[in-house]
């Protein structure tokens, strides 16, 4: 350890040299008796002021407590207008039955009841029932006080003269509402000043103190004083500022020449009033003007006692010479520096090291403290007095030696990062070194060090550096353009696939958008283009937690384009990866697959109609002709035995099938849309069906069903159709209901059955089709291609078929099938137009 040299102190003359020693008692001890005085004077005073301040907060417990009694006497009054609010007879308009359960009503001593309508008082229980009593108009303007009733129902007038008793109220209102909840009139409870004055009183104070309830313009309503004319008029201007400085309360002193006051406020959160209670300055300043009169009385007593025993004092001891201290006083200093300096080195949770300078410029270890040796592994005695190649391994050596030299080149402070290997292992350390100096000199003679060890530090910077590789790494390896937001909607984070579409597309910046407020932008989207909030507000519902992902579809260019937003949460805070993927050979397909539907089912509808005009102009011409053949065999072998009952079995069959022919001629193709409409060829093709089968059938058609686009049309008769063979040729049913309904949402189709329910489902889970067309996936395919929906529930006691046909969207129109039902535009967010729709991944079908 370093050695520190103490300098002898040169020789001081002490302070108190020429001080007699009677001088160093005399004064101490009038010291001692100043302080003892000081001591009790202050105890004194500060009694004092604690009993003026019990005072001021019980003037404001009292004003306090007046406020309260006041609100109460008000919230009584209130109560009392809200159970009167709701009487039978009010709602009734019985004016003359209610005025009398007014009357009836116990309330408060001295006050009384006010009906009004929007036009002026219509009742008031100190006048009788039918007086003719003031308009609005007659009165003084209240519209301020209509407007504060309006807005908070329940309010509370300042002090006004009441328009029919001529004496000063308060009054309680209460908003009256008609059926629509406008304001039809008030119920007023009107407290009059002797009311108020026995409410304050209720609560006795000493002499001399006053409580006096003030309304929101400060004009006083009620004291607490009984003697006749106490309650002032107005109270004086200096009062009033001071309760405007004191809006909300507290105690204060009001100045105001020979009347000066401590008075404690109390404003109410009910009514707004202010009640005060004042006490005289005089009464609340009497403890501290007795304190002081005590004080004057001792301070004058130990002064004469104090002056008689310093002259005896003096007179008595002799002087002496007085010792001196500094050396002490040094050399106690100096154990204190020594302490500070041991404790520091010591207890220190910094790795402190010493390197001595040699003359030579060689570097030697002076030493190392407690928290170095735990860090390194290194130890006092292993390095002390050593150069670095003798104590550590020569990579080490030289590299701290070269810190060494700089730091003795520079002759400056440094600070540097190294990666050091000692007997605890291989560590990070940030290390501080700062040189030392010869005062006379000026030579650097020591080098003074501290290390941290921040290998934690760079182990874990580093992790999060490879973690952030990885996770740019994976992104640059997606298709997709991908981007990060933090939670508040800002970009943290692109791909390279975003890079390139943004190069691509001519709106490339700098920074690739990192940083740019995404929502932001797809909001200020949305002036332009209304629908683009769709966006802002799927990715706002994002980040917030209302919703874990958003999608939608949108075209750019010639191309289509997925936008995928999903939530994710890093160390507490919200974040949201979106993506965009390029679905234009998607798109293509979906397009391509509606047109070949569209397609087949228009080839399926010119193969039924080929296929009925067969059966009825070919097929059942040929059985008619085979019936008539079987007459002429009749007659030609009546006289054979048993060749008429043959005959007239193969007649019977022959009529079957004529029938069965002509009923499936007929339900594979009904009636024109064209010609007659939907409503009345869905009439007219169920009435034929039961004419034609014998099933009992009913068609319901309510709302303007003519009115929806042709191909609808068709697709809604086609599922009839469809159906209605289903339940005659499988479902072995008797009676069948078709129910169609239009209104503004859309289009709703409800076929039921009473037939024997749908086919067994197969090991694979699909229903067994029907042997008529492309049966059940057909009608799907018809109602989906108008984004609807179509449900089947099926029991051995019948089979009900719903389908729904949303309202159509002729701006859209242009978006391929399959993309969903709500359709969106997204505005320029990068210099481009994006037209798209939320994703359908929720779209059912059955």
């Amino acid at each position: 350890m370093t050695a520190v040299g103490v300098q002898q102190p040169s020789r001081v003359r002490p302070r108190w040299a020429g001080m007699s020693l009677r001088w160093r008692v005399v004064v101490p001890l009038a010291f001692l008796t100043i302080f003892a005085f000081l001591a009790g004077a202050a105890l004194l005073y500060q009694e004092a002021t604690e009993d003026r301040h019990a005072i001021a907060h019980r003037a404001q417990a009292e004003a306090v407590a007046g406020s309260a009694a006041f609100d109460r006497e008000v919230d009584a009054a209130g109560f009392l207008l809200q159970g009167l609010s709701r009487s039978p007879v009010l709602k009734s308009g019985d004016l003359r039955a209610f005025y009398d359960q007014l009357v009836e009503t116990p309330h408060p001593e001295g006050s009384w009841f006010v009906l009004w309508d929007m036009n002026g008082q219509i009742l008031n229980t100190i006048r009788p029932f039918g007086t003719r009593l003031p308009t609005r108009a007659e009165m003084e303007p209240t519209d301020e006080g209509y407007e504060r009733i309006r807005t908070r129902g329940l309010s509370i007038s300042n002090r006004v003269m009441g328009p029919v008793a001529k004496v000063p109220t308060v009054a309680v209102h209460l908003r009256l509402d008609d059926v629509l909840g406008d304001m039809a009139g008030l119920l007023t409870t009107v407290l009059p000043e002797a009311r108020l004055n026995a409410v304050v009183r209720e609560h006795p104070l000493p002499s001399g103190w006053t409580t006096i309830v003030l309304d929101r313009n400060f004009v006083p309503l009620a004291i607490s004083d009984s003697a006749p004319g106490a309650l002032p008029q107005e109270l004086s201007p200096t009062l009033k500022a001071a309760l405007s400085e004191h809006a909300y309360g507290g105690h204060f002193v009001v100045h105001d020449g020979v009347d000066d006051l401590l008075v404690g406020a109390q404003r109410s959160e009910t009514t707004g009033f202010t009640t005060i209670t004042t006490v005289p300055f005089a009464v609340a300043n009497a403890p501290v003007d007795t304190a002081i009169q005590t004080i004057t009385r001792i301070g004058l007593l130990l002064l004469t006692a104090g002056g008689l025993a310093g002259l005896v004092l003096v007179r008595q001891v002799g002087p002496v010479e007085a010792t001196a201290a500094q050396t002490i006083q040094t050399a106690r200093r100096l154990r204190l520096a020594e302490a500070r300096y041991a404790s520091l080195w010591n207890d220190t949770s910094e790795s402190l090291f010493v390197v001595t300078v040699t003359p030579d410029g060689h570097f030697v270890f002076e030493g190392l403290n407690p928290a170095h040796e735990r860090a390194t592994g290194l130890s006092f005695e292993a390095i002390a007095g050593k150069e670095p190649d003798q104590c550590l391994p020569p990579d080490t050596a030289a590299a701290v030696k070269a810190r060494y030299r700089d730091c003795l080149q520079s002759g400056a402070p440094m600070v540097y990062d190294e990666v050091l290997d000692f007997p605890g292992g291989r560590r990070h350390w940030q290390t501080s070194l700062a040189p030392v100096r010869d005062p006379e000199t000026g030579t650097i003679v020591a080098l003074v060090g501290t290390a941290r060890d921040v290998t934690i530090d760079r182990e874990a910077t580093e992790r999060i550096e490879s973690s952030r590789r990885l996770l740019q790494a994976t992104l640059d390896a997606l298709s997709a353009h991908v981007a990060i937001l933090d939670g508040s909607g800002r970009i943290v984070a692109v791909n390279k696939a975003w890079h390139r579409f943004a190069e691509t597309g001519g709106y490339a910046t700098p920074d690739h958008g990192i940083g740019a407020d995404y929502v932001a932008v797809c909001r200020a989207a949305s002036l332009d283009d209304p629908q683009a909030a769709l966006v802002a507000g799927g990715l706002e519902a994002v980040l917030a937690g209302q919703r874990e992902d958003f999608r939608l579809t949108y075209g750019c260019g010639d191309r289509f384009f997925q936008m995928t937003a999903a939530r994710f949460c890093n160390e507490g805070t919200a974040h949201a990866v979106v993506a965009h993927e390029d679905v234009t050979e998607l798109v293509a397909a979906r397009r391509d697959v509606r047109d070949i539907a569209g397609r087949l089912l228009s080839l399926q509808e010119d193969e039924r109609q080929r296929i009925a005009a067969d059966l009825h102009d070919s097929t059942a011409q040929h059985i008619v002709a085979a019936s008539l053949g079987l007459m002429h065999v009749e007659r030609a072998a009546s006289d054979l035995l048993g060749v008429k009952d043959a005959i007239d079995a193969m007649r019977l069959s022959l009529n079957e099938a004529q029938k069965e022919i002509r009923t499936l001629s007929y339900l594979l193709y009904p009636p024109s849309l064209r010609a007659n409409g939907l409503a009345a060829s869905l009439r007219r093709f169920v009435e034929g069906f039961f004419q034609r089968t014998g099933l009992t059938a009913k068609a319901r058609v309510t709302g303007d069903v003519d009115g929806i686009p042709l191909d609808q049309q068709r697709a809604v008769l086609r599922v009839v159709q469809e159906t209605l063979v289903n339940a005659y040729r499988h479902a072995e049913a008797t009676k069948v209901s078709v129910n169609l309904r239009r209104d503004p949402n859309g289009l709703s189709l409800k076929i039921t059955d009473n037939g024997k329910g749908m086919p067994a489902r197969a090991s694979n889970g699909e229903v067994l089709p029907p042997s008529l067309g492309v049966g059940i996936p057909g009608m799907e395919a018809r109602i989906r291609q108008f984004d609807g929906t179509m449900t089947i529930e099926s029991s051995a006691g019948g089979t009900s078929i719903r389908a729904w046909i949303p309202a159509s969207n002729p701006a859209v129109e242009h978006l391929p099938l399959g993309f969903g039902h709500d359709r969106s535009e997204l505005g320029d967010l990068s210099g481009a137009n994006l037209r798209g729709s939320p994703d359908t991944r929720d779209e059912k079908s059955s």
